[in-house]
Order: C-alpha cells, then sequence, then structure tokens
C-alpha cells in the first residue's frame, strides 16, 4: 500500500513550519526528504510511517525511517562458490541483520552460466534474488529459469522479446519494497545489446512508485562504464554496484545524491586461482596460445559482496562496507 499523497503534504507543511522555530536538524532532515526525487514514494508499510499523523511522521523522519541492511553477493563460481554461500552466509545474516541478499549467479553452473537445480541451491542457501550476465546463455535449461522463476533478473537491456525480466520486486510485510535491476555494460563485452544507460534509467522511473529502495547490478568489463553508471544514477537508486571483473576494488563510496557505489564486488569462489579457475592451464593458455580446459579451481574459497544499510523512507544509503568472508576447511 503506498503512502498517500496527503502525508507527503503533511510532511512538507509539518517541514515548513518547524524549520522557522526548530534548529535540532529534525525539520532540516524532513525538508530533504521531502524535496527528494523519491519523498512521494515513501512506504506506509515501512516502521513508523505507517499513520497518517504527523506525529508518527515526525517520529520517523527523527530516526531517519526504518533501516533496511542489504547484502550483495559477488559472482558465485561452481561449487566451491556455492558451498560458501550455503555455510557462510546464514552467520552473514545473524551478524548484519540482513533483511535482503542478492547474488550473482552467472557462474555458479560449473563456473558457466546457471541452471535451475543450482539456483535452487542458492535460493535455499538463504539468498532472495539471483542476478545474471554475460554467461547468461551458457547453459541450455536457463530458459526454465528465465520463463518461471520470478526471482531470477537477466540484463534488461536485451531486446524486446527477450525471455526473463530485467528487473523484480521483494516485497515483505513491515519492510520497504526493493528494486532490483539487472544491467550487462558494452565496454569490451560480447553481445550486441542495448544501451544499458538508457534502459536502466527508463527502468528506474518505472520501479520508482512501487520501490522507496532500488539496486542496480551493472554486469560490466570497463571501470569508466561502472562509474558512469553510478554518477547518472546518483540520487535515483539506493545502490549500483559493478559485478563481471572477478576482482573486488576498493572504491566503495556514498555520493552526495545518497547513492552507494563500489566498482567491483568481487566473486565467491576459490580465490587461489585465476579468476575462480585453475591457474596452471590459464597460464598455459597464455603461454602457447593454445585452447585449454579452465577448470574451476578449489582452494581459499572465499565469499565476497557488500552490504549497505538504507533509508527505508527516503532510499538513501547510510553505509557501505565491504566483505570478504573465508570458508574455513
Amino acid at each position: 500500500m503506498m503512502l498517500a499523497a496527503s502525508l507527503v503534504s503533511a510532511l512538507a507543511a509539518l517541514a515548513m513550519s518547524e524549520a522557522t522555530s526548530a534548529k535540532d536538524g529534525v525539520a532540516t532532515k524532513m525538508a530533504a526528504i521531502i524535496t527528494r526525487k523519491r519523498a512521494g514514494f515513501m512506504r506506509a508499510d515501512c516502521a513508523g510511517v505507517s499513520a497518517y499523523d504527523k506525529q508518527i511522521a515526525l517520529e520517523s523522519v527523527n530516526r531517519y525511517g526504518c533501516r533496511v541492511k542489504l547484502l550483495f553477493i559477488g559472482d558465485i563460481v561452481g561449487a566451491p562458490g556455492r558451498k560458501a554461500v550455503k555455510e557462510l552466509l546464514p552467520g552473514l545474516r545473524e551478524r548484519h541483520s540482513l533483511n535482503v541478499v542478492i547474488a550473482n549467479g552467472e557462474n555458479s553452473a560449473g563456473g558457466n552460466g546457471i541452471t535451475p537445480d543450482k539456483a535452487a541451491d542458492i535460493f535455499a542457501a538463504g539468498v532472495d534474488i539471483i542476478t545474471c550476465g554475460d554467461h547468461l546463455w551458457d547453459q541450455r535449461n536457463v530458459i526454465d529459469l528465465l520463463d518461471g522463476e520470478p526471482r531470477f533478473v537477466r540484463p534488461i537491456n536485451y531486446p524486446p522479446g527477450t525471455p526473463g525480466q530485467g528487473s523484480t520486486l521483494v516485497e515483505r510485510n513491515g519492510h520497504p519494497s526493493v528494486g532490483i535491476i539487472n544491467a550487462q555494460g558494452r565496454v569490451f563485452m560480447r553481445g550486441e545489446l542495448e544501451n544499458p544507460f538508457l534502459a536502466v534509467k527508463q527502468e528506474v522511473k518505472r520501479l520508482a512508485p512501487k520501490a522507496s529502495i532500488i539496486i542496480v547490478d551493472f554486469h560490466a568489463e570497463a571501470t569508466s562504464e561502472k562509474i558512469g553508471m553510478g554518477r547518472m544514477l546518483d540520487g535515483e537508486v539506493s545502490a549500483v554496484f559493478g559485478t563481471h571483473t572477478h576482482v573486488q576494488t576498493a572504491d566503495e563510496i556514498i555520493f552526495p545524491g545518497g547513492t552507494a557505489f563500489l566498482c567491483d564486488v568481487g566473486f565467491t569462489g576459490p580465490h587461489d586461482s585465476v579468476l575462480g579457475r585453475a591457474w596452471e592451464p590459464v597460464v598455459q593458455k597464455f603461454l602457447t596460445s593454445q585452447p585449454h580446459r579452465f577448470p574451476v579451481a578449489k582452494s581459499r574459497v572465499l565469499l565476497q559482496g557488500v552490504v549497505i544499510e538504507v533509508d527505508g523512507a527516503t532510499g538513501e544509503a547510510m553505509a557501505i562496507e565491504r566483505v570478504n568472508e573465508k570458508l574455513e576447511g
């Protein structure tokens, strides 16, 4: 149930009246919320913003709305990556009091693509939404996920008529709705896809009335393309996270408009490797220029990702923290 425009108007009026008499920062915060582009999309099911009286609204704003904590897990690679999610995610959920978990699963089936049974394993481990990328079509039966799994998202900038969906919503009683958008870059990437900037911008406008929190998984190679996406969406979405390179970057930031950003969240799987693959055949390929099989490696398995805390009323990111959890044994 959406918060009625009357409450938004009441909040705005209250902010104006309080601004003339209060200097404690509450009115300033309220005015900032009202002037944000998503101010009209605050959720009635957000704790503390559930009634049409200004006292509850004021208390909600004073507490910066309800806080929502999300974990985004970097590209899951093969059986070691799935095992890391299964064994480490419960502890992360408890430690960070997570509300929503998103994972990129495009390498979860033997390092190449994703299948319905591997997706089922990831969901059973506690992941709420699985995103994908350029390995979308590596497994033939991915079509079953595209056609029948609402928790699975593929890049939105595929041409019209492509099976599947480029975004989805996580909706739960007592919490703001969370929108997830998946997009694929074009710089140094295979495949001729539509412009991701235009596709994502249009989808953000469509989701904004339904979700105060929007997360974008931008599956791309070039750091410039990822940073450009983050800057374009600053103030429009809660977070933009880069995936694909399998190398976690250390550039986490919250942009001035309140959008959290990390150029690449890394990957979940064996790190005594080359991007999750056994390093010896990769080196031989570089040495000989001859084709080799690249099996998934086994050692030093890490779960990499990023945790953010978001103001459920405004969609602004309040905190961002990289995750590097080692799977023992």
